[in-house]
């Protein structure tokens, strides 16, 4: 995956001048225009979802360092960075974070496994619940219930991948709902009311 990612992104300007050339020879100008408006949207939003996934894992990382030194954990600084790249890792993450912080001390210090365990519950919960949508909710202009109820249906419906990709959809749903769904509904009210308005008049004209 690591090296498929590296050659991909080296490749990404060939890439996109590619299907940008087959699009503009398949579609007309306006309808070609309106697709990299919408392609250009969408690459903003996994762009802006991969940057504050990636300081959501930060700030997991950096609570659990202060809070490791707090109470005086051995290797604080491995066991916080090991939670903030597990942090990554959908749904199963944090599980494997704290086993292997639980491991760990269960080799250098057996009696903060507990203390360690309830971290990992506190600062899970306050990251799905508070954390994650407050960060993500101001960043891709998305309610922080929308992203909840996002990453519990996609995750009911696709599993992990489903829970992976349940923000970025959701910031999706919002931008068709208020950019492409909501104006045409004010566009077709607007032509409904401009033929009442022309058969209403049309006696007034006769007459």
């Amino acid at each position: 995956g690591g090296f498929f990612a590296i050659y991909f992104l080296l490749a990404k300007n060939g890439i996109k001048k590619a299907c940008s050339k087959a699009l503009s020879l398949m579609l007309t100008p306006l309808k070609f225009k309106q697709v990299g408006i919408v392609l250009d949207k969408f690459h903003n939003i996994f762009s802006k979802y991969i940057v504050f996934e990636l300081l959501d894992s930060l700030i997991v990382g950096v609570t659990s360092y202060i809070f490791m030194i707090i109470v005086k954990m051995p290797d604080a600084l491995f066991l916080a960075f090991i939670f903030g790249i597990t942090n990554l890792i959908p749904t199963f993450g944090p599980i494997i974070g704290a086993g292997i912080g639980s491991f760990i001390l269960l080799l250098l210090d057996p009696r903060q496994i507990l203390p360690l365990l309830i971290f990992t519950l506190v600062i899970q919960s306050l990251d799905a619940y508070v954390i994650k949508p407050k960060l993500f909710g101001d960043a891709l202009n998305v309610p922080g219930a929308i992203i909840l109820i996002a990453i519990v249906v996609f995750g009911k419906l696709m599993g992990i991948v489903g829970m992976l990709l349940a923000i970025p959809f959701a910031a999706i749903l919002v931008y068709f709902y208020s950019e492409v769904f909501i104006p045409w509904l004010e566009l077709k009210r607007e032509m409904e009311n401009f033929i009442q308005e022309q058969v209403t008049a049309k006696p007034k004209d006769h007459l």
